[in-house]
């Protein structure tokens, strides 16, 4: 009698618990996951380390920043980094045959915001200004002349574009008056808005398609390591969840990474919240868009002088997520 209770107990605890939870008695298996840098769009792999999802799920992640996305795809064509979070620099490789593959893609826009002083807007003062990038051919570069361009401004001969390095360098000749605009995003824009400079164009809700962020791996890590990858993805995705749910708990955990005061810097990390996050810029089902895979590759083919894959889905697996999708798991995790 006492064995049928026992059992009938272990039943009902497995069932409130999740067949997750079985792991937590076992040993995690362990797996160093790159970031190809500190920035706001990695919150939901910083979230799922600290809130221990990925423990949840089996497994012991250490995280690595890198010193930009050249060095981690390197890193992970090397395979001292089997998993990465990092948008279209890993197509540099791939197009080339590497076997490096997206499996998800949780920021499927350009996300910048131009930023600049209040005297200078759209309609008047932006022709002739001196507008602050962090390099030529980088993401901030880029997403700048999309947006002037789809404004009816020449980027060629309108404005003067200059190199000035990170959002911080370009922030700091934003507030000295070095140039006149910069491409920044949040939380440094957020910041940029409080004390009162202005937002000529906000490149997220102009919905640039462009691999952003996402996570990329190997056909050979993933053949050979299927869960553990599945059970990542499960880390990923109920953290992209959990961010979205748990307002206090993600402001937290940007504070911690990004390196701010939680007190001093509280307002400008809730209006970054409620600016990215809130707003829907964190895809809930992260499909890799088609269209930006196709955008970046067609701009790398060019840059290297290469024949523009005919293809964009050659460069996707998204095998685990279709599974995930239809299994039930990503509604269920919007159903608790």
């Amino acid at each position: 009698m006492r064995k049928i209770i026992f059992i009938a107990l272990l039943a009902t605890l497995c069932v409130f618990s999740g067949a997750t939870q079985l792991f937590a008695g076992a040993a995690a298996s362990k797996i160093y996951l790159g970031l190809s840098s500190v920035s706001l769009d990695y919150v939901p792999f910083w979230y799922a380390k600290d809130h221990n999802l990925y423990r949840k799920h089996g497994l012991d992640v250490d995280i690595i920043t890198m010193g930009g996305g050249t060095a981690l795809t390197q890193a992970l064509l090397a395979g001292g980094i089997p998993i990465a979070g990092i948008g279209a620099p890993f197509l540099q490789a791939a197009i080339h045959g590497a076997d490096l593959v997206m499996l998800a893609t949780h920021i499927n826009y350009l996300p910048y915001r131009l930023i600049g002083h209040p005297s200078v807007s759209l309609e008047k003062g932006l022709k002739g200004s001196l507008i602050g990038i962090s390099r030529f051919g980088s993401n901030s570069d880029l997403a700048l002349r999309i947006a002037l361009k789809q404004s009816g401004i020449d980027p060629a001969n309108d404005v003067t574009i200059v190199q000035l390095g990170g959002q911080t360098e370009r922030f700091a000749a934003l507030k000295t008056g070095r140039v006149q605009a910069t491409t920044i995003a949040p939380p440094l824009s957020s910041a940029a808005k409080r004390m009162g400079f202005n937002v000529i164009l906000d490149m997220s809700k102009m919905r640039i398609p462009y691999p952003t962020i996402g996570v990329v791996s190997s056909r050979e890590f993933i053949s050979n390591n299927r869960d553990t990858v599945k059970r990542f993805m499960q880390a990923y995705l109920e953290s992209i969840r959990d961010i979205k749910k748990d307002k206090d708990g993600t402001v937290a955990v940007m504070a911690k990474y990004l390196k701010l005061d939680i007190k001093k810097d509280r307002d400008v990390l809730y209006d970054t919240y409620d600016e990215t996050i809130a707003s829907g810029e964190v895809e809930k089902r992260p499909y890799p868009n088609l269209e930006g895979i196709k955008f970046a590759l067609n701009l790398i083919a060019k840059e290297r002088n290469l024949a523009v894959p005919s293809n964009p889905k050659d460069f996707l697996d998204t095998t685990l997520l279709e599974e995930l999708e239809k299994s039930g798991f990503i509604d269920n995790l919007y159903r608790q």
